[in-house]
């Protein structure tokens, strides 16, 4: 996927070399929050519309410090940009729906973006829709099953990639077993897809 990517974004090879910490100024770290350093850095803001974008990141219902698959997703987006020497944005809905999810990515399409990345099972039918509305824009999808697309299926420009939660949690319970424990039991919350598996 990431050579498909940068074929699409036409990211020269010998460019891939970047490593370090400095970000090049394009690129904004989103990492200025943190919880226990003391400082109150203001909330994260979402791209406004009209800035330049190369590869967007599109959140979830959380936000770029959500210290978790938001938070890491972007991160990611970020350093494959600075070693791409790409611009990167991210656009943040402004309420829990297809909508509002698919008018982001209308934004990062209008800003330029030549790829976009979304992490969530929610994400499922907006980028159904955004694959054929776009079709010269790549789409990469964490967590995304192609049974979230409805009755869709991922065409070329899109990439869906899914994890197999279900492994982590045999292998904490084969942990448990092997140190002695031999009663155990699982709460798994709300029944999506990562619990369910």
């Amino acid at each position: 996927m990431f050579d498909k990517l940068k074929k699409a974004l036409g990211v020269d090879e010998e460019e891939e070399d970047y490593e370090g910490e400095d970000f090049p100024s394009f690129v904004s770290r989103g990492d200025d929050a943190q919880q226990d350093s003391g400082y109150d850095a203001p909330e994260p803001q979402a791209a406004a519309s009209g800035s330049k974008t190369d590869v967007a990141f599109v959140t979830d219902v959380g936000n770029i410090d959500d210290q978790s698959f938001n938070q890491y997703t972007w991160q990611g987006v970020q350093d494959f940009c600075s070693a791409n020497n790409l611009s990167a944005n991210y656009y943040r809905p402004t309420e829990d729906s297809d909508a509002a999810r698919l008018e982001q990515m209308d934004n990062a399409v209008n800003d330029g973006a030549k790829s976009i990345v979304v992490a969530g099972y929610l994400f499922g039918k907006a980028i159904a829709e955004a694959q054929e509305k776009y079709p010269d824009v790549q789409f990469l999808a964490l967590d995304v099953s192609p049974a979230d697309l409805g009755d869709k299926a991922p065409t070329s420009n899109t990439a869906l990639i899914t994890y197999k939660e279900e492994q982590a949690g045999y292998l904490a319970g084969y942990a448990a077993v092997y140190d002695g424990y031999k009663e155990l039991g699982f709460l798994g919350g709300m029944a999506v897809p990562a619990v369910i598996r």
